[in-house]
């Protein structure tokens, strides 16, 4: 039986074969035989000054960058929960500003339905004033057979109004009546 011990009394068996030499001469050879295949041998580390890294140290290198890259995700989430909360409050000034429009609007229509008066507007239109459809609260007009009523009466706007908030004015046909109003003429 062979122990392989150095003279220093280590148990070694790469001392006895010639080591760290024998093995750069099998990398040569096997480089060698491989290069008509298009492999070619690495750069030996005598020439690139590499170092072996310990298993300790690889898996500490590794742990650094996992941390980095947790960091990294953590303020790429931050960054993009501002941008959310930045879009939701530019969302809400945006439905804010549009209902403060559709307000100011409103007011305005408001506005012009007071200062517009509908009977010489429908007259400029060329309808006449029907004296037997008209009372104190409506004006009944009429222009080719295309008749309308006219409410002259807040109260009676709000009473005769359709269903549908569109004014105050009202076509009406022959067949048709409005309840508290004149009847058909």
């Amino acid at each position: 039986m062979f122990v392989p011990i150095t003279q220093d009394g280590r148990l070694s068996a790469k001392d006895y074969v010639d080591g760290k030499a024998r093995l750069r001469h099998y990398q040569d050879a096997y480089g060698e035989a491989m290069q008509p295949l298009g492999l070619a041998r690495g750069i030996p580390a005598a020439y690139t000054q590499a170092q072996h890294l310990p298993t300790a140290a690889n898996y500490r290198s590794l742990h650094e960058i996992e941390q980095d890259v947790a960091q990294r995700l953590a303020a790429l989430q931050q960054e993009l929960i501002q941008a959310h909360c930045q879009a939701l409050e530019q969302r809400h000034k945006n439905e804010r500003l549009t209902r403060d429009y559709e307000g100011e609007l409103k007011r305005k229509l408001a506005r012009v339905k007071r200062q517009v008066n509908l009977i010489q507007h429908a007259a400029s239109m060329g309808y006449t004033l029907h004296p037997q459809a008209s009372s104190a609260p409506c004006a009944g007009m009429e222009k080719a057979g295309d008749k309308i009523l006219i409410a002259t009466s807040p109260i009676l706007g709000k009473a005769a109004r359709p269903r549908r908030r569109s004014g105050s004015l009202r076509k009406t046909s022959r067949s048709s009546s409005v309840r508290g109003l004149p009847g058909p003429w």
